[in-house]
């Protein structure tokens, strides 16, 4: 306990001598050191902590009405741009560093294939684009900032300006947006790249991917007939990818798709008993999955005894597990897909394992696998395991 000429106890380090001195420091200078030190430092805390009620005077002020309030969080409000398209995290960072790494990696290796006189047509399709940027939030300031807590925004690029950017580029490039308001947005976009083949596409991905895939050059017999290649990424909100849509682009032989599998999502609509899963839910996983099968796989009979008298009645009650389900998905990407790859397991805040992204394809070609599977597992590799444990504020 270091004790100084003001009289007060004031810790110090383990094993520090007990002695007394005076203001002046007449017997040991280096305890008056250390006094005006901790001092100094009780000052600066002081002066922060004013700072921050300064700052925020309609918190201690004996004037401050619920109106004047509400107005400065509207001035707040006023201030966000209503084109932002504010979503995830450190996690979301990581997804859309994987799928550009990709993109470089596919764009060069298909840059004279199949040879140089006739090379493929390479297609980046954008299901869920999104405004084509990302607004993140990030809190700045503090006590030993000295300044009041205050939020951030910050513009970063989406997935669609990534693609835009990348060198070698794509011929044609297709971004889809169910949101008019981003989806205007979006056209701005494009706009920034008259250069390029950019097609932009208002309404539910499901549909428009359908309608992009039926119309030319993509059915069979047109002009270069077979010489499409496209990377799709399926981005969605929610459960929003329909079965059928998964296996239009398998069927199509030609896509490598990048899908973010709404693990968690799927995992909220199982309930703890089977009971408790009512028909909407049943549905929605039923389309996520493509099957009925999901009962099986998840749900296990077990024995509920009510007293000494009873055998007991018979109930079937969860077995999911993150883990679980995103094994089931990748199987059941597996009966459509003829390669699918490892997950890169991606999660937020508190470890919650919220998406696993995949990459699938359905090209029947060996030399094609092999040279997909080289590609993505540089992705795996890098962004998968522990690099994915990035987790996110938000």
């Amino acid at each position: 306990m270091l004790r100084c000429g003001w009289g007060k106890a004031i810790k110090g380090s383990v094993g520090a001598p007990r002695r007394w001195m005076s203001p002046e420091g007449v017997r040991t200078s280096g305890w008056k050191q250390s006094c005006i030190d901790v001092r100094s430092q009780v000052q600066r805390l002081t002066e922060a902590i004013r700072n921050c009620f300064t700052s925020y005077q309609c918190i201690i002020s004996s004037d401050c009405s619920v109106t004047s309030c509400a107005s400065r969080r509207q001035k707040m409000t006023d201030t966000v741009d209503p084109a932002e398209h504010p979503f995830g995290g450190a996690w979301t960072e990581l997804k859309l560093r994987a799928v550009a790494d990709y993109l470089v990696f596919y764009t060069r290796a298909l840059q004279c294939r199949p040879s140089v006189q006739t090379p493929f047509q390479k297609w980046y399709i954008d299901a869920f684009a999104g405004t084509g940027e990302r607004t993140e939030e990030r809190t700045a300031g503090g006590l030993l900032e000295g300044e009041p807590d205050r939020r951030e925004r910050f513009q970063l690029e989406g997935s669609a300006r990534r693609a835009l950017k990348v060198e070698p580029s794509f011929q044609h490039y297709v971004f889809i947006e169910a949101s008019e308001r981003r989806f205007r947005a979006l056209e701005k976009l494009s706009g920034e790249y008259a250069d390029k083949d950019v097609r932009c596409m208002c309404g539910d991905a499901n549909a428009e991917l359908r309608k992009l895939f039926a119309s030319a050059p993509w059915p069979r017999g047109g002009a270069r007939a077979g010489l499409q290649r496209a990377v799709v990424f399926l981005d969605p909100y929610g459960m929003n990818v329909r079965w059928e849509t998964l296996k239009l682009l398998a069927d199509s032989k030609r896509a490598d798709v990048w899908y973010l599998f709404p693990l968690h999502a799927a995992l909220r609509q199982l309930a703890h008993e089977h009971g408790a899963v009512d028909e909407t839910k049943r549905a929605a996983l039923t389309e996520v999955f493509g099957t009925a099968d999901w009962e099986e796989e998840f749900y296990r009979e077990a024995q509920e005894a009510r007293d000494l008298f009873d055998l007991g009645r018979s109930s079937r009650e969860r077995v999911a597990d993150p883990g679980k389900v995103e094994s089931f998905a990748r199987r059941r990407l597996q009966t459509i897909f003829t390669f699918v790859s490892d997950p890169i397991p991606l999660l937020a805040r508190r470890g919650l394992h919220q998406f696993s992204l995949f990459l699938a394809t359905g090209n029947e070609s060996p030399q094609a696998i092999d040279l997909i599977k080289r590609g993505v597992a540089a992705q795996v590799k890098k962004y998968g395991g522990q690099a994915s444990r990035h987790t996110s504020g938000h």
